[in-house]
Order: structure tokens, then sequence, then C-alpha cells
């Protein structure tokens, strides 16, 4: 086992075990995905990947935008028993919201259960969360990562198993799940618990001020996935199965954006703490724009493998012919560009403390998610779906993009800020 002490090792040690973590993450996505599609067709996939989306989504309410705020709290004005509290208390709220959804979008009983049991281990991932926030403040994000990776490698492992040999999506949604608890009680916790009390913290007022402070940064962030994944739930309204299985596929390249944007993001939250109390020295502006630099040239290699070779890896890995899908693709992968920059935006607005304002961005970008996809996914289809896609991240990005602006030059002249 490895040795848990509080300590700050090399950024590089750390940063690795998060990027690997982060990536063995995100892979069980595409993964379940191409699992699901192989073993059991287009057909019957499809409701796996919009349950998936929808336990995702609500992954954000058990999140609560916590995270970014957690680790920038540098003057520890909270004790972490209250992060702790708090995380049970918005990740208790998860399946009751999912059953609700459920009924509002009259699903059968079966696709229900399937919500209900990938909720299960999201709720299992959310408390994992707010141990990694306490190991990364500490300086052992690498115990973070070590644990993402074990639980993608169970997780992928058990999920193959179970649906090779059973065909049966609830029993292996079910056995998924099981793993998440698994690694939460095994690793997660033990990890914490050498290096900081993680008895959670009962006082009520405390956790009034940590969930007010935090709501704004929650809001926007499930008002995000709701937003990009808008498409799909159109998609779902409209269109048959199989198209549902296919926009997961061509969109899941983009989350290779998306994660690129939030390991280095994450990884670079305490030198934004640590720069942003000194705007006019630059350095706060100089390591966004080296970050957003960065994706730029990560989504440029993206683009450039995606459309030479991406026709042959997807419909390999698929066993779909997609080589017709390739533009619907290329243009996921704009869009993925200018969200994981919106979203770059979005943690150095909240380590500079300034997330009511992003609550507006999102609700400004929901009107637009909901007409952009409304309008365009019934008369284009796929095509229609992925550019309403583009749009919406874009309309993301030009509001933050303002918002951020304003703030760092108000900030330095000393003028007004949206705190």
């Amino acid at each position: 086992m490895t040795s848990v002490k509080g300590r700050n090792l090399t950024g590089i040690h750390n940063f690795a075990w998060n990027a690997v973590g982060s990536a063995a993450n995100t892979l069980t996505s595409l993964l379940f995905l191409v699992f699901a599609t192989r073993i059991l067709g287009k057909d019957d996939a499809g409701p796996f990947a919009i349950a998936f989306t929808t336990a995702t989504i609500l992954l954000s309410l058990g999140l609560y935008g916590v995270r970014n705020y957690q680790v920038t709290d540098t003057g520890d004005t909270y004790p972490a028993g209250s992060y702790i509290s708090a995380r049970l208390i918005t990740s208790a709220f998860m399946l009751p919201v999912g059953l609700i959804f459920c009924l509002i979008s009259g699903y059968n009983a079966e696709k229900s259960w399937l919500v209900v049991l990938l909720l299960l281990g999201k709720c299992a991932e959310s408390m994992s969360d707010v141990f990694y926030g306490i190991l990364q403040k500490r300086g052992r994000l690498d115990l973070a990562g070590i644990s993402m990776t074990v639980r993608a490698v169970l997780s992928m492992a058990v999920f193959y198993i179970a649906l090779k040999i059973t065909k049966n999506l609830l029993l292996a949604a079910g056995l998924l799940s099981s793993c998440a608890f698994l690694t939460l009680f095994i690793l997660d916790i033990p990890f914490a618990g050498k290096l900081e009390p993680i008895r959670p913290g009962l006082d009520k007022k405390t956790l009034t001020r940590l969930l007010g402070a935090c709501f704004p940064v929650f809001a926007a962030s499930i008002f995000s996935v709701i937003v990009t994944n808008m498409p799909k739930y159109v998609i779902d309204r409209v269109m048959e199965d199989r198209f549902q299985t296919i926009y997961g596929i061509i969109v899941m390249p983009g989350t290779a954006i998306f994660l690129f944007s939030q390991i280095v993001t994450q990884s670079m939250l305490m030198k934004m703490a640590k720069y942003r109390d000194d705007l006019k020295s630059g350095r706060f502006m100089k390591l966004n724009a080296v970050i957003a630099g960065a994706l730029v040239l990560f989504t440029g290699a993206c683009v450039v493998f995606f459309y030479f070779w991406g026709s042959s890896l997807l419909s390999f890995i698929y066993k779909t012919d997609l080589k017709e899908y390739i533009p619907e693709l290329l243009i996921v992968l704009v869009g993925a560009l200018l969200g994981s920059i919106a979203y770059l935006l979005s943690a150095a607005l909240t380590s500079l403390r300034i997330t009511r304002i992003q609550l507006w961005i999102f609700v400004a970008n929901l009107i637009a998610a909901i007409a952009l996809s409304a309008l365009l996914v019934p008369s284009k289809g796929l095509f229609g779906a992925s550019l309403s896609y583009l749009f919406i991240m874009l309309v993301q990005l030009i509001l933050y993009l303002i918002v951020f602006l304003y703030a760092i030059f108000s900030r330095k002249g000393k003028i007004r800020t949206f705190e």
C-alpha cells in the first residue's frame, strides 16, 4: 500500500498520476459505450448512452461545484469536515432528483432502473471527489490519481465481463456501481483520513455558509452539463435509439479535449490561488494564456488525426461504419475546444471568488441551447446536433470571456467586481 504522508511531492509526480487517473476515469465512459455497442448492438446501446449521460449530469448535483472552491481555500475558511458534510447532503439529493427526472421523461421501468443503478455509482464518485480535494490540498494529488486508476480498471473489467456473460445491462450497471463504492471505502477514505480529520462537521451555520458560497458555481456547473448534452435529449425525443448511439460515438473524441483541459486546469489551481492576489504582475493572465494555448495545440492535433484516420479507428472500435459522420465529429472537436477554454475561465473566476455571475452565464446559455437544439436537431438530424453543440459552446465561451476580461481589468484598476 502506498505510504500516505502530508508532504508536497514534485509537481511532475502529482501531475503524472493525476493525468493517468483522470485519463483512466474518462476512458471508462468511452469503453462502456464501446462494450455496450459491440455486445448488444446500436439499438440496445442507445438507452445505456442516455442513462449514463443523465447520471453524469446529476453527478454535478453531488459535486456541487465545491472542488475548485475547496482546493483554493488556502486560508482554511472551512474545515475538511464541513466539506465532507456538504458533500453528503448534496450526494443524497442525486437519487430522488433522478427518479423525478425518469417520471417526467416517461421512461419505462427498465430504463428507469438503469438510471438509478448508474446514479448510485455516481453518488460514490461524488463522495470520492471530496476526499480527492483533501489529498490535493495536502500535496498528494498522486493518491487521487491512483484511486481513479484502480476504480477505472476495476469498473471496466467488471462491466465487460458481466455484459459479455449475461447480456444484462441492469446487472452490469449494478456491478459497475459496486466498484465505485469499493474504492471509496478501501482507498479514498483511508488515504484522506491519514492526512486530515475526516469526521463530518455538523455546524449548521458553517454548512449553510459553505453551501451558499458554492451555490452559484454548482448552478453554473449543472447548467453546463445540461447545456452540453442538450442535443442528446432532443435526439432522445425525436430520433431512433441507434442515432443516440452514433451521436454518443462522434462526441466521445471531444471528451479527450475536455479531459486534457481538466487535467491541466486542476493541476494549476494552486498556482491560480497563488497568483490571484497580484494581478498587476501579469502572472495570472500568463498562466491562463499558456493553458489556453496548450488546449489549442492539443485540439489541432486531434482534428488532424481524426480527419485522416478517425473513420478507420472508430469503425474498428465500435464495429460500425462511421465514415459519413466525420464532418460532424470535426465540428464537435472544435466545439469541445471552445467549451474547454470556457471551463478554464470558470476555474479562474472561481479562484478569484467570482462565482455568482457564472450562474447567469449558464442561464443565458441554457436558453440558447434549448433554442438551438430544438431548431437544428429535428431539421438536420445528427449534423444539426453537431452544429448546435458548436454554437452552444461558442456562446458559452463568449460570455465567459467578457466576464473574465472585465473582472481582470476591474481588479487591476480597483473598480468594483462581480462579487
